[in-house]
C-alpha cells in the first residue's frame, strides 16, 4: 500500500503483533515461544473467495470430518521457536500486450444466482456471473447512508517473480495513481474523499482486494473511477519511480516492528524454494529503484494475472438491486477474460512449505528471537495440507479447532494451564489460508510463571492435543458448532456497506 494508506498485506489474513517471549509451532509441526499475536482485521474471509455463488458456503456446514482434516497433525512433532524476553517458483511473466484479445474464450450470457441471508437480514442480495467470467456479489439496503465495493483479484505475494520480489504489492500501489479515462493520480482519492469515503487496499499470499466507501449517492461516480484501474491503469514511469520509495518508506517502517520481524522470520525457517518464503513488500532495492524494467514488470504482471475471471466483486449500496446491476455491467463488462491458468496454478502441485516438521521422528526445533516490545507468550503453529480446498471452505474446520483450544470448561487445557497460573488466555486461529496449505494457530499470553516454566506449557499442551486425537472431539463439539453457525446465519443482523463488501 501506499504509505497514506495502511497495508494489511499478508494483511493477508493474518497480520502479527509479537510479545516478551516468542514462540511458534508448526505440524508439519512448528512451534513459536514468546508473543505473536496475529491480526487478522476480518481478513480471513478473503481466503475463501467470492461467497456470493455459493450460498452454502454461508453456512458452517461442520462435519466429523473436520476431526480427520486436523486432530492427526496436531499430535506430531513439532519444530519450536522461541523469542526470548526483550526486556528494556514462479518465473518473470512475458509481457502480454494486448489483453483484449484474451476475450475470446469468455462466456456470452450474463448468469444470475439467488443468494441465502439471514432472516433478519434486511438487504437484498443477487449473484451475476458476467459475460466476461467476473463473479458480483449485489448488495441492497434502501436504508443505507453509504455504499461501497470490493475487488479481490486471484493474485498475491506468492506470485512475485523472483526477480522482482514485492511485485504484487507494488502493482497494488500503482493501480491507484492514475489511468486512461482519469490520469490525474490524486482523481479517485478526491473523489472519494469529497463524498465521505475512504479507500483502501490489501495484498495477501494468494488474493489482492481494492474497496472503497462513500456516500450512498456518490456510488456511480466512484465505481466508473474504480473499474478503470483494472481497465486501462497508466503505470507511467515517473509514478513507477516514485511509488517505489514509497514502498521503501513502508518496509522501513516495518522494520521495527515485531509484527513484521517476527512474520518474516517464519518466512525464513520455510523452505526457500517455497514461494510462500518470498519477501513480499519489496523495497527500493528488490524493485530495482523503478528501473525500466520494473515498469515492464507491472504490466507484465498485470495483463498475465489481472483478468476477470480470475477476480470477484461485491457492490453494496441504497440503490436497488437492478440498479447496481446495471452499473456493474456497465463498468466492469469490459475487463478483459480469457483462458489463462489461475496463478496459483503454478505452485499448488509444490510439497509444503515446511516439509521437514512432518516427519515424525525429528526433534522440535527451538529458534530464539528478541522482540522490540517487552511482550512474554508462546505461540504454536501446525502447517495443514488443503488437499481438498472445497471440502476444507464449506466445513470450516478452524471453527471446531477454536472450541477445542479455547474451551474454558472444566477439565480443558485452558482450565489446566489458569490453575498451574501459567498463562492469562489462550486463543486459537488460522494464520494464514491458502489453497493448499493452512497455518494453525495457538497464541498463548504467558504469565510470569509460564514465562520461567513455558516447557511444562508445551508438554501439558501436547498432552491435551494428544488426548484429543486419540479419543476424537466429542460429537457435541461439532453439534453445537453448527447450531450456532445456524443460528448466526439466521439471525444476523444488517452490517455497514464497506464491513460486508469487504
Amino acid at each position: 500500500m501506499r504509505i497514506h494508506r495502511v497495508s494489511a498485506h499478508h494483511g493477508r489474513g493474518h497480520v502479527a503483533t509479537h510479545a516478551h517471549a516468542h514462540a511458534r509451532t508448526l505440524a508439519q509441526p512448528r512451534m513459536a515461544f514468546g508473543s505473536h499475536h496475529r491480526n487478522h482485521q476480518g481478513r480471513e474471509r478473503h481466503v475463501l473467495g467470492n461467497p456470493a455463488l455459493k450460498a452454502s458456503v454461508m453456512r458452517a456446514n461442520v462435519t466429523n470430518a473436520v476431526g480427520s482434516m486436523l486432530f492427526p497433525w496436531l499430535s506430531r512433532r513439532a519444530a519450536l521457536i522461541i523469542a526470548a524476553a526483550g526486556f528494556s517458483a514462479v518465473p518473470s511473466v512475458p509481457l502480454l500486450g494486448a489483453r483484449a484479445a484474451a476475450n475470446a474464450a469468455a462466456p456470452s450470457l450474463l448468469q444470475t444466482f439467488d443468494v441465502k441471508s439471514p432472516e433478519l437480514d434486511p438487504l437484498k442480495y443477487r449473484g451475476l456471473l458476467l459475460s466476461n467470467g467476473l463473479r458480483v456479489l449485489l448488495g441492497s439496503n434502501a436504508n443505507a447512508r453509504t455504499a461501497s465495493a470490493a475487488l479481490t483479484v486471484q493474485v498475491g505475494s506468492m506470485t512475485d517473480p523472483e526477480s522482482y520480489p514485492g511485485l504484487a504489492h507494488f502493482c497494488e500501489h500503482m493501480l491507484f495513481l492514475g489511468t486512461e479515462k482519469f490520469p490525474d493520480e490524486s482523481d479517485f482519492e478526491r473523489y472519494v474523499a469529497n463524498a465521505g469515503g475512504s479507500n483502501n487496499a490489501f495484498t495477501a499470499d494468494e488474493q489482492t482486494c481494492y474497496y472503497f466507501v462513500v456516500d450512498g449517492e456518490a456510488l456511480d461516480g466512484s465505481l466508473m473511477r474504480f473499474a478503470d484501474f483494472f481497465v486501462a491503469p497508466l503505470f507511467t514511469a515517473s509514478a513507477t519511480q516514485r511509488e517505489v520509495m514509497a514502498i521503501d518508506s513502508e518496509h522501513a517502517k516495518n522494520l521495527q516492528s515485531d509484527l513484521w520481524r517476527l512474520d518474516q522470520l517464519q518466512k525464513t525457517l520455510a523452505d526457500q524454494q517455497h514461494p510462500y518464503a518470498k519477501f513480499f513488500t519489496g523495497n527500493k532495492k528488490t524493485l530495482r529503484n523503478g528501473e525500466p524494467g520494473a515498469r515492464e514488470a507491472l504490466i507484465s504482471f498485470f495483463d498475465r494475472y489481472y483478468r476477470a475471471d480470475a477476480m470477484t466483486l461485491a457492490l453494496v449500496g441504497p440503490q436497488p438491486v437492478d440498479a447496481l446491476q446495471a452499473m456493474a455491467i456497465k463498468y466492469f463488462s469490459s475487463l478483459p477474460s480469457g483462458g489463462l491458468p489461475l496463478a496459483h496454478t503454478a505452485y499448488d502441485s509444490l510439497p509444503l512449505p515446511f516439509p521437514s516438521w512432518a516427519k515424525r521422528q525429528q526433534a522440535p526445533q527451538l529458534t530464539l528471537a528478541t522482540p522490540v516490545d517487552e511482550r512474554r507468550a508462546l505461540t504454536l503453529l501446525w502447517c495443514l495440507p488443503v488437499r481438498d480446498w472445497e471440502a476444507w471452505a464449506l466445513t470450516k474446520p478452524e471453527l471446531i479447532w477454536r472450541r477445542v483450544v479455547e474451551n474454558r470448561a472444566e477439565g480443558s487445557l485452558l482450565s489446566a494451564l489458569k490453575r498451574q497460573g501459567f498463562v492469562n488466555s489462550v486463543q486459537a486461529s488460522v494464520s494464514t489460508q491458502t489453497r493448499t496449505f493452512s497455518i494453525l494457530e495457538a497464541q498463548i499470553d504467558l504469565s510470569q510463571t509460564g514465562y520461567k516454566r513455558w516447557r511444562d506449557v508445551v508438554q501439558l499442551f501436547f498432552g491435551y492435543l494428544r488426548l484429543v486425537s486419540e479419543q476424537g472431539v466429542p460429537s457435541h463439539v461439532f453439534q453445537d458448532a453448527a447450531a450456532i453457525a445456524d443460528l448466526e446465519l439466521r439471525f444476523d443482523e444488517a452490517h455497514q456497506p464497506l464491513d460486508l463488501a469487504v
